[in-house]
């Protein structure tokens, strides 16, 4: 009877999981095609000591889109699986869309992000390595995640 309850207690914990677990990557979407959307990281990860890049942006090509999910919002997003490559990619099992920065009588920030998205000259997959407002203006600063090129975008 104690082995019915051991692979009971096993099938619960692999059934857990979901919204109830930290996500799978916290960032925004740079790019959405046709049900599937791009994620990178809110922040990059220095693995410059180990020979590394010193500028990582984890970045993941999810499928299965949620309606609410467009370029340039931050994003939440939950995985069971995901494969092993760069960027990698995987199934979302749930996506929560954060709430944006609003300064006071200006556009919010996931509209600054989309805007800046769509007036770059970078191409390829891009990484927001920075999104702030200051003096009635949006700075945000693009990063191509492959070969590093950065671009700043001011968006009023």
């Amino acid at each position: 009877m104690k082995y019915v309850w051991m692979i009971v207690l096993l099938l619960l914990a692999a059934c857990s999981g979901g919204e109830n677990e930290p996500p799978e990557i916290t960032g925004y979407v740079t790019a959405v095609d046709g049900e599937e959307f791009f994620v990178t990281a809110e922040e990059a990860q220095d693995f410059s000591s180990t020979g590394g890049l010193e500028e990582y942006y984890t970045a993941i090509m999810f499928s299965g889109i949620s309606e609410e999910v467009t370029p340039g919002v931050k994003v939440e997003v939950w995985a069971d699986a995901v494969a092993e490559s760069y960027p990698a990619q995987a199934g979302a099992d749930a996506v929560h869309v954060l709430e944006p920065e609003q300064p006071e009588g200006a556009m919010d920030e996931f509209e600054a992000v989309r805007r800046a998205l769509e007036e770059t000259e970078l191409e390829g997959n891009l990484a927001v390595a920075d999104a702030s407002f200051e003096e009635d203006v949006w700075t945000v600063e693009l990063v191509e995640i492959m070969e590093g090129d950065r671009e700043t975008v001011q968006v009023e």
